[in-house]
């Protein structure tokens, strides 16, 4: 969703005349796309032929060669992605997962734009979204505890093919910080009240975490 998204907000700006996006978030949005269409192509062939998909990626990258027991370990973790892909085989599986997918996606776009308004960042809504989608794919690479330093730089360099230079140096770092702040407390805010909720307060987090495995497990087996 994000990497469409971010395709979508690069087309939009080059095609009205917007603020130009820079060589790196050109590149970023092709690379998004591409990486977006390649991972779709592989799930179509995963969910069609699995073990022959796995033993491709198994091959192409040579663990089976280099690393035999991380080979097994890949596999393994490939089989369980693309058994928890079929789950969403049904219309009725798909398409709430996709109408809560685009409700959440919108919301946190929407939110970016209302505070960098609030806090005299003069950006499109469409801005706020090439924002947020360059942040998340940004992101989804190897990253440091805590997002710490990779989800600012994302924030910054989005902000900059909306607003001067100086202005992205002064309020955009104020802004980047806020909105990790809030997104920080957001997120381990509502982690910890449905841990309370679940657990009911007796129940460890660690507990949940190896009783939905073994339930994982046990359904896959049935």
């Amino acid at each position: 969703m994000i990497s469409i998204l971010f395709f979508a907000t690069y087309i939009w700006a080059s095609r009205t005349g917007g603020a130009g996006y820079s060589s790196v978030l050109a590149l970023a949005a092709w690379l998004s796309l591409i990486g977006f269409l390649s991972l779709t192509i592989f799930l179509a062939c995963a969910l069609r032929w699995t073990e022959k998909t796995i033993h491709l990626v198994l091959t192409v990258t040579l663990l089976r060669r280099l690393a035999p027991v991380m080979a097994e370990r890949m596999a393994d973790k490939l089989r369980a992605l693309i058994h928890g892909f079929r789950a969403l085989r049904e219309p009725r599986d798909m398409i709430p997962f996709l109408a809560q997918t685009m409700l959440y996606w919108f919301s946190n776009g929407f939110g970016m734009w209302l505070l960098a308004r609030d806090m005299q960042l003069a950006i499109p809504l469409t801005g706020a979204f090439a924002a947020m989608a360059f942040t998340g794919v940004l992101i989804s690479l190897p990253n440091s505890p805590g997002l710490v330093g990779q989800f600012h730089a994302g924030v910054l360099i989005a902000l900059g093919a909306y607003l001067p230079a100086a202005t992205v140096s002064s309020f955009g770092g104020a802004y980047s910080i806020a909105l990790h702040g809030i997104q920080f407390v957001w997120y381990v805010g509502l982690g910890f009240l449905a841990l309370l909720a679940v657990g009911g307060g007796s129940r460890s987090l660690r507990t949940m975490v190896v009783e939905s495995k073994r339930a994982a497990e046990e359904g896959e087996a049935s």
